[in-house]
Formats: C-alpha cells, sequence, structure tokens
C-alpha cells in the first residue's frame, strides 16, 4: 500500500471542486494507493512529476522516500500553468 500525503495547496484544491468531482477524485486516489493504477511520468518542466488523470482534473504527485505527495489537483486546462 502507497503513502498517499496532500500539501496544502492540493488540500485547496480539492475543496474549490464540485462534489461529483471531488467524489471522482478520492476514489481514483484510493485506487492507486491499492497499487491497482499507475502514475504517467511527466517530461519536460514537469520532471519527477506524475499525473493522474480523472475525468477533466490532473492529479500532479512527486515522490519523496516511500511517500507520494499530492501537489495539485486542478482542471486540466489550468493543471500545468504557474
Amino acid at each position: 500500500m502507497k503513502i498517499i500525503l496532500f500539501t496544502s495547496r492540493a488540500e485547496k484544491d480539492l475543496q474549490k471542486i464540485d462534489t461529483l468531482s471531488k467524489s471522482s477524485i478520492i476514489n481514483k486516489l484510493q485506487k492507486f494507493r491499492n497499487s491497482s493504477l499507475d502514475a504517467i511520468a511527466l517530461t519536460g518542466t514537469w520532471k519527477g512529476w506524475y499525473k493522474l488523470r480523472v475525468g477533466n482534473y490532473r492529479i500532479l504527485l512527486t515522490t519523496q522516500k516511500k511517500s507520494w505527495i499530492v501537489g495539485y489537483i486542478r482542471h486540466r486546462k489550468d493543471v500545468y500553468k504557474n
């Protein structure tokens, strides 16, 4: 089982999302935590980050030791903008 931690930014992102999408995101993270999903590695500016797709939302994660850290949860049109 993977350990998943949230940054304060990711928690704020999650609070802004509608209830139905939020539920889908939580379910996706639970499946990921139980190792039935693999995250896709990003390249370029986002090297070292991984993504999970949930409908129109993207969850960006990074690793630190044996933990996965959720850095951002944003709509696909905004996720890669700083």
